[in-house]
């Protein structure tokens, strides 16, 4: 964000990003609302995955999911997250307990040569942590997830 800001003002265009974290999210949260319209009006055209670390944005999507009548398991629909970031919210997609099953989950695995995959790799890992607010969050949410799956209970996001 800070290098495509620098870019536009060397290059003297308007800055291709929303201002904060807020209007970045109430776009993606927009888009993903249009989307679900789409799949509720022909759920066989339409597929597409909501890709986000962002709990309060999975929260949303499954709540706007419901709204359209959309259930868990909605072929036209899945989730995404990269491997081994925001993990707890793909367990707890995955084994949600509803009569039709969990949400389908794609877990992201990014390969190649180091040198090509770090930057990306970083750069989602200070994403995260800014979002999630460091690694503790995530332990207790992976502790919480832990104790769901071993007693069964049912659980949203």
């Amino acid at each position: 964000m800070i290098s495509e800001r620098r870019r536009a003002a060397q290059h003297g265009y308007e800055v291709p990003l929303h201002p904060d974290f807020h209007s970045t999210t109430a776009m993606y949260e927009q888009s993903v609302e249009r989307l679900l319209d789409q799949v509720a009006k022909a759920p066989e055209h339409v597929y597409f995955m909501i890709a986000t670390h962002n709990a309060a944005s999975v929260s949303h999507a499954q709540e706007q999911m419901a709204v359209r009548g959309l259930k868990a398991d909605c072929s036209a629909v899945l989730f995404g997250q990269l491997y081994g970031m925001a993990d707890h919210l793909s367990c707890k997609l995955a084994y949600y307990l509803t009569a039709q099953g969990g949400y389908l989950v794609y877990k992201s695995v990014p390969y190649g040569r180091l040198v090509d995959t770090l930057p990306y790799l970083q750069r989602r890992a200070v994403e995260n942590s800014s979002m999630l607010g460091g690694t503790g969050l995530e332990c207790r949410v992976l502790q919480s997830a832990l104790r769901d799956r071993l007693y069964r209970k049912r659980t949203a996001i």
